[in-house]
């Protein structure tokens, strides 16, 4: 379990689990009233406006969960290189 702390009072949790063999991290992000019209992603603009979540890093809408996920997905050698696990993760 890990938590990072940012500036704005944002803090974002993760955790590594094992369902079955399956492995994968779940991130909660617990964002500060900073963050309202400044990010971007599944919350989109974190506006309380549907319509504009599902975005990507440039802006651009998505069209839905599948796309997003694809978008967004990080596979085990991005964690590593990003220092968000360990390299001896499989």
């Amino acid at each position: 379990c890990q938590q990072v702390y940012f500036p704005s009072g944002t803090y974002v949790h993760a955790m590594l689990e094992d369902y079955t063999g399956v492995r994968t991290i779940n991130v909660h992000v617990y964002p500060s009233k900073s963050d309202n019209d400044q990010t971007l992603g599944l919350c989109g603009t974190l506006n309380e406006n549907r319509a504009d979540d599902f975005m990507d890093r440039d802006g651009n809408l998505l069209r839905g969960e599948r796309e997003f996920n694809t978008y967004w997905r990080y596979f085990t050698h991005d964690m590593v290189s990003l220092g968000l696990v360990g390299s001896t993760l499989q």
